[in-house]
């Protein structure tokens, strides 16, 4: 609708009309959904522990944009969704004066090196929001994970609220939030995405370094040559 720049009492055409139609229609069809107000978990008198993934974990509060209509590129939404969830902890961990220990928060490939580049010369958009995120979070805190683990995807890719009450990861996460057994992933390449983000003349040099050889070639690499 942002981009059809509708005035405020425009009326809707028939597409955007049959499309509130149903949403309306599915929120009076759905049944009330209770959000237990417990928020604590491995609790007792002397450790409280409080988890966080990109919304929440079990759940506490959440926090959504909508996407600027300038169509940026889906890492740097998800450098601005981050740069969310580190203002989310910030505030949470105020209104929760006890909490002593915080479960790592996770991320994508790309933002993780983004966010350890401490070297790195990112470009302004990148580096800009990276600094915020330090702020708030410590960095040895982020850890990576896969799609399919983020809650912060549901609402995004679009939930009815009837989907919504039965969806376990919304409102409890993946499952290696609670089970120790299981554990975020690990990445060790820079993905292509994040070098993209780099400054022309740092890129220069990563390509660089990707493009070297041997300069020990040729028929001296056959025949020694003595001076």
């Amino acid at each position: 609708m942002a981009k059809t720049k509708l005035d405020w009492d425009a009326p809707l055409n028939d597409h955007f009309l049959e499309r509130w139609k149903k949403l309306v229609k599915s929120l009076e069809e759905c049944p009330a959904i209770i959000v237990p107000l417990v928020c604590l978990s491995d609790c007792n008198n002397s450790d409280i522990n409080s988890y966080y993934l990109l919304d929440s974990s079990r759940f506490v509060t959440s926090k959504t944009r909508v996407a600027p209509t300038n169509t940026p590129t889906t890492p740097r939404l998800e450098i601005i969704g981050a740069l969310l969830l580190s203002r989310l902890i910030a505030m949470v961990t105020r209104s929760l004066s006890e909490v002593i220990s915080l479960k790592d928060p996770v991320c994508y490939t790309y933002l993780l090196y983004w966010i350890y580049g401490l070297d790195r010369d990112w470009k302004p958009f990148i580096q800009n929001r990276v600094e915020e995120i330090r702020k708030f979070v410590p960095l040895s805190r982020w850890k990576h994970f896969v799609g399919a683990d983020n809650p912060s995807d549901i609402p995004s890719r679009g939930i009815s609220m009837m989907e919504l009450q039965g969806n376990d990861t919304w409102f409890r996460g993946p499952d290696w939030l609670t089970n120790s057994d299981t554990q975020p992933y690990q990445i060790t390449e820079m993905p292509e995405e994040c070098a993209l983000e780099l400054k022309a003349n740092e890129r220069r040099q990563t390509l660089g370094l990707l493009t070297t050889h041997n300069e020990n070639s040729g028929i001296s690499s056959i025949i020694p040559i003595q001076k």
